[in-house]
């Protein structure tokens, strides 16, 4: 440290992550007494620090073995047996009555929105991690702390008084915290997370995660800062000589560098200002931002360069899978097409009042996905530099080469602006794709999935009945899809006459909005087969508009958005027993709605009697 003389130590004691402590002391006793104070406050800040991360990566192992052991023991079979368990409460066993009972009340408490807007559209439950998360880093910023200041003479001129503070022991705290919190914010935002392979959580929920931490890490990082400007400008004399003399060392201008960085990175994250500036000028600022930071505080402090050096294996791990998955996409060793092959896919344009609407078709050899994952595609006609991320619409195929791919794609700006801009021009484009990534089948679990779409959400939830009818005959299997428009429905009109064709599977699409002068709007749905004349102005195909299925398939048009506290609880009364799943894609406020009435319906008094009908699980793919 700089008031310590390493000439005329007898002893260097190592101190990880920090500065030799020279012993003994042969400073005034003050100055003695504070250097204790910061050696026995920065050990306990290195412990804090790795203490963290062990708790998290305890965690993780519990996470994946409970998840491997569900696996193993109770297998793909369970969704099929479960109805059969469940019918009668006593066959169910205790501590799976225990079990599901306290999910059930953990379901109804924390999968509701979180109430104001500071945090935006999550739930009460990612809120609850980072509430965790805030509360373990403010207790242990305290702890071990010596909350006293001493008085020391200036070597150099007795006259002048130096004051020596605990304050600099929580400078370095939250200092070493800011530090150790960086790989985990890079964790939360890589897109092959594993993460969500441990989880089962798709990589893009803990954005809200990602997004947080590094404003934990700002003010930690400020804090930091801060508190060793008013500790060198102000309680260290004489000024401002002490302070220029400070400021001037390397250390300091890589910190001073880092904390600037970590400003921008603040600041251009803001959700108005990404609005303001364009998400494309977001993604690469963001990314060489975050390079340069982690490069800067390796040179401010490289004692702990081992949390940069792990976000730095975290970064390259990313970018590494990111090309292998390309990769193994589009270069091919064997066969007549060898080396690089982009996809060719053909455009369906509609123009739709509400925005530009373009569907993408092609078929291209790579191994199958999993239903409800999604694709990064890049446009080589529009931008390389760019790739969105598009939910496949098709089902993958598990015993052919070739696969389908269809998406659906609103135009808003950007590149997709560009896309349907193009789509009036031409009927093909070239796609590059990779992937893919999202959320691992979990549908398995519950034998009733009720599936609820708006808009091109619809992408997410088709393939998802379609492999859960495949996997069980027994459950009930209801998706809605809410569209403005019946000629909405053509988007994916193939897939929907696919999916129709299955037995166990109903259909509802609800239209928001209709001729009211054709419409009865007493009631807040009607069925389409009281409503024939509506059908007169629509492009759609005779299968689809076709009512002999009764109430497998129907077409409803509601005065407005529908109530989905009102769907949800049609759909009860339809279930016989088991328990049951609410996925769905769509607009935020839509997720919003759903996720608190899913949340209503859990009732762990139920669940507790054997009424399984009463634990509802709850996904929302945004």
């Amino acid at each position: 440290m700089h008031i310590q003389d390493p000439t005329t130590a007898k002893e260097l004691i190592p101190h990880w992550g920090y500065g030799d402590r020279v012993m003994p002391c042969i400073n005034d006793a003050a100055t003695c007494k504070y250097l204790d104070s910061i050696y026995h406050s920065h050990d306990f800040s290195i412990i804090f620090a790795f203490l963290f991360w062990a708790i998290i990566v305890a965690i993780l192992c519990v996470w994946a073995v409970a998840r491997l052991s569900y696996k193993f023991s109770q297998g793909k079979t369970q969704a099929r047996t479960e109805i059969e368990r469940q019918r009668v409460s006593i066959s169910t066993p205790l501590p799976t009555r225990i079990h599901r009972t306290i999910c059930t009340y953990l379901h109804r408490r924390l999968y509701p929105k979180f109430p104001g807007t500071t945090f935006g559209n999550v739930s009460r439950l990612q809120v609850l991690v980072f509430a965790i998360l805030s509360a373990y880093i403010s207790i242990f910023s305290l702890i071990g702390i010596t909350f006293k200041s001493w008085e020391s003479p200036h070597k150099d001129d007795p006259s002048i008084i130096d004051t020596r503070t605990g304050f600099a022991g929580f400078a370095d705290r939250v200092g070493v915290f800011a530090f150790a919190l960086t790989p985990l914010t890079i964790f939360l935002s890589t897109r092959e997370s594993i993460l969500t392979l441990i989880t089962g959580i798709s990589y893009q929920h803990f954005n809200f995660l990602h997004r947080w931490t590094g404003r934990l890490i700002f003010f930690l990082g400020f804090s930091h800062t801060f508190g060793w400007m008013v500790i060198k400008g102000c309680l260290y004399q004489p000024q401002p000589s002490t302070f220029i003399a400070f400021m001037i060392q390397p250390y300091i201008i890589w910190g001073s560098a880092a904390i600037s960085i970590l400003l921008f990175l603040y600041v251009f994250s803001i959700k108005s200002v990404i609005e303001w500036t364009g998400y494309e000028f977001f993604l690469i600022s963001h990314l060489i931002a975050a390079i340069m930071f982690i490069a800067t505080c390796w040179m401010h402090w490289p004692k702990l360069a081992c949390w940069m050096a792990a976000s730095v294996i975290i970064l390259l791990l990313d970018f590494t899978m990111r090309i292998l998955h390309f990769s193994l996409i589009h270069f091919k060793v064997f066969g007549k097409q060898k080396g690089f092959t982009p996809a060719q896919s053909s455009l369906s344009y509609f123009d739709d009042p509400n925005g530009k609407v373009v569907r993408l078709d092609f078929e291209h050899a790579h191994r199958p996905w999993k239903a409800g994952q999604h694709f990064m595609l890049t446009f080589p006609a529009l931008s390389i530099w760019q790739s969105h991320p598009f939910t496949t619409l098709s089902s993958p195929n598990l015993h052919s080469k070739n696969q389908k791919h269809s998406y659906i794609i609103r135009c808003r700006s950007g590149e997709t602006k560009k896309l349907g801009d193009q789509s009036k021009t031409t009927q093909k484009t070239t796609v590059l794709l990779s992937g893919p990534y999202g959320t691992l089948s979990h549908w398995h679990q519950s034998p009733n999935i009720l599936a609820i779409s708006g808009g091109t959400g619809i992408s997410y939830t088709i393939p998802i009945i379609r492999e859960a009818a495949s996997h069980s005959s027994s459950g009930f299997l209801q998706l809605v899809w809410i569209v403005r428009r019946v000629q909405n429905i053509d988007w994916a009109g193939p897939e929907l006459e696919t999916l129709r064709d299955i037995p166990h599977v109903h259909i509802r699409i609800l239209v928001t909005s209709g001729n009211k002068n054709i419409l009865d709007y007493d009631s807040s749905m009607q069925d389409e087969k009281n409503s024939e004349l509506a059908n007169e102005d629509k492009k759609l195909s005779e299968s689809l508009s076709s009512t002999s299925l009764g109430n497998r398939f129907e077409i409803l048009y509601t005065n407005g958005r529908p109530a989905m506290e009102e769907l949800i609880k049609e759909y009860l009364e339809l279930v016989v027993h088991g328990r049951i799943l609410v996925i769905g894609s769509g607009p935020p406020q839509m997720g919003i709605d759903v996720r608190k009435a899913t949340a209503k319906f859990n009732d762990p008094n139920q669940v507790w009697r054997g009424n399984m009908k009463s634990d509802l699980k709850f996904y929302w793919d945004y």
